[in-house]
């Protein structure tokens, strides 16, 4: 789980994409796509980490409240810090 998480994709592909002077609208692509992954990444942890726990299945509703809740405060921090 903790492969999934680290960052070290992204950013080799940011290099790369830096040295053979792609557009910018391409690198903001990428760096969404990667940090939805890893919003998605964090509710699959925590869904796991929940169902060991408690020892009951989350719905489809309570991974969309989680990812929803992951990926709004991040938006909502990002704009916030600037």
């Amino acid at each position: 789980m903790f492969g999934a998480l680290s960052p070290t994709h992204p950013i080799a592909v940011m290099g790369i994409l830096n040295s053979a002077g792609a557009p910018h609208s391409v690198e903001v692509v990428i760096s969404c796509e990667s940090l939805f992954k890893d919003a998605v990444n964090v509710v699959l942890f925590s869904l796991i980490l929940a169902m060991i726990a408690s020892g009951e299945a989350s719905s489809v509703t309570d991974a969309s409240q989680v990812l929803l809740r992951v990926s709004g405060g991040g938006a909502l921090l990002g704009t916030g810090v600037g």
